[in-house]
């Protein structure tokens, strides 16, 4: 038993804050996404993106710290992790602006629903980019 606990709690504790920080980016999107569509009056897919931006921003420094634990800041280590954790957001964010556009063109009055459902697909894919290609624990200990 001890051993599988060794061996299976850093991963539920991963996952567990990765949830907290996961819930906390989609808040933080959702928000700016309300703000941006209910309050400035602007066009959703506009808002997507922006929106999209900004939480990812916060989403790298937190996932950074407080999910993956990526102690160092050299600046050739961050200028990777930075890079790399950009680049497959990048990736979801193609697949944040497609379920939007697709899901709003047909169900105009649900954006947001389609919004919250779309965060769920962008969190999982998120995750597996985080853990095994952005903040993936080097063997030479850098």
């Amino acid at each position: 038993m001890k051993a599988l606990m060794q061996k299976y709690l850093p991963l539920m504790r991963e996952l567990f804050l990765y949830g907290i920080v996961g819930v906390t980016t989609t808040l933080v999107n959702l928000a700016l996404y309300w703000v941006f569509t209910r309050s400035m009056g602007m066009p959703y897919l506009a808002a997507t993106f922006l929106a999209f931006a900004l939480s990812t921003v916060y989403a790298f420094f937190t996932n950074k710290i407080f999910v993956f634990e990526s102690k160092s800041w050299r600046p050739a280590v961050l200028r990777r992790e930075a890079v790399s954790f950009f680049s497959a957001r990048a990736v979801s964010c193609v697949l944040d602006f497609a379920v939007m556009a697709v899901g709003v063109h047909f169900f105009p009055a649900w954006d947001f629903l389609i919004k919250v459902l779309d965060n769920i697909l962008v969190i999982i894919l998120n995750y597996l980019f985080s853990k095994f290609l952005v903040f993936r624990k080097e063997s030479s200990g850098a």
